[in-house]
C-alpha cells in the first residue's frame, strides 16, 4: 500500500496515523509471505488448509472416476473406483469433522 503525501490530511495527527497504519500493513505484508498470502495468516489458516485439501481430494477423486468410467467399457474397474474413494472418503472427512468440530474455545 503505497501513500500519497501529496493526499495527506491537514492534520498532524490524522496523518502520522495514516503512515503508521501504512507501514504497518507493508511490514505484516513482507511477514506473511507467498504461502502466507495464499493461506491467509492467523486462526484462519488452519481453516484454509484444511478446505484447500478437501477441494484437492474431490477434484482428483471425481476426475479419476470420470476417467476410469471413460476408458472402462466393460466397467471392470468399478471395484478400483470403490477402493479409491474408500481411501479418499476418510482424509475428507477427518478434514471435514475438523473444520465443523467442536471449538475448545
Amino acid at each position: 500500500m503505497k501513500i500519497d503525501f501529496n493526499n495527506l490530511p491537514a492534520d498532524p495527527k490524522t496523518s502520522h496515523k495514516i503512515i503508521e497504519k501504512s507501514f504497518e500493513a507493508e511490514v505484516h505484508e513482507r511477514e506473511l509471505g507467498k504461502l502466507g498470502k495464499f493461506f491467509g495468516s492467523g486462526d484462519t489458516v488452519k481453516m484454509n488448509i484444511a478446505g484447500i485439501t478437501i477441494l484437492i481430494l474431490l477434484v482428483i477423486g471425481v476426475s479419476y472416476t470420470v476417467a476410469a468410467l471413460l476408458c472402462d467399457e466393460k466397467n471392470s474397474k468399478a471395484v478400483g473406483i470403490i477402493d479409491f474413494w474408500g481411501i479418499l472418503t476418510p482424509i475428507i472427512t477427518l478434514s471435514l469433522g475438523f473444520i465443523f468440530g467442536k471449538s475448545q474455545k
